[in-house]
């Protein structure tokens, strides 16, 4: 789901993708990845490990924009970095002097600026709009939406070099648990992977889990 995947507490996964279905513990976006700035950069990332991701991930949104048919605030832009350090202070800092700054910058107090980013290699989405958007899709496509499930425990097979079986999730609003069948499991809670996994996975194969 382009990385709008996000938790509400460190026991809760939030959104697991299951063929077509999508499970949520409370709803999309309702934490930081709801109110972000949905900054977007083609060639930042050039020379690092995720520099291709990077560029595939721009071109990715430029194509959603065209075929979900709907907006949520994609839109390409300029991009500036600007300092309150004059030309000559940031000279002696190392850095560059650039051209003249654009008209609506305030150069009582911005001394220095320099563009970052064009049109073609920078845009911007609304992050909880995307999501949104991108939920709707699903449902059109045929999937279906669980709300109110969480994430409790993963399941090993320890006959087997405790190799992932399923993912057990408990519903608040009906009291049902189940337990999904799968032998990799994926957590993109960024900071807070290391976190979830103390809430969810047994004691006794902590540390020893294939990864």
């Amino acid at each position: 789901m382009g990385g709008q995947i996000e938790k509400t507490n460190k026991k809760n996964l939030v959104m697991y993708l299951v063929d077509e279905k999508i499970y949520l513990s409370v709803k999309f976006t309702s934490w930081s990845s709801g109110k972000a700035g949905g900054f977007l950069a083609l060639d930042w990332c050039d020379g690092s490990e995720v520099g291709a991701l990077a560029r595939k991930s721009f071109a990715l949104h430029a194509d959603l924009a065209r075929d979900l048919g709907v907006d949520y605030g994609y839109r390409k832009m300029r991009a500036y970095s600007a300092s309150l350090e004059d030309n000559k202070e940031h000279a002696a800092r190392g850095g560059r002097r650039r051209g003249p700054a654009p008209a609506w910058v305030d150069r009582k107090h911005v001394k220095n600026i320099q563009t970052i980013g064009t049109e073609d290699t920078v845009a911007q989405v609304h992050p909880k709009l995307l999501t949104e958007a991108l939920l709707d899709h699903v449902v059109r496509l045929g999937g279906t939406v669980k709300s109110h499930t969480k994430a409790e425990k993963l399941h090993v097979d320890p006959q087997s070099n405790n190799k992932v079986t399923g993912l057990e999730t408990s519903n608040s609003k009906d009291g049902a648990c189940d337990l999904i069948e799968a032998d990799i499991v994926v957590f993109a809670l960024g900071a807070w992977t290391t976190e979830h996994l103390k809430h969810i996975m047994p004691d006794e194969y902590r540390g020893t889990l294939p990864t």
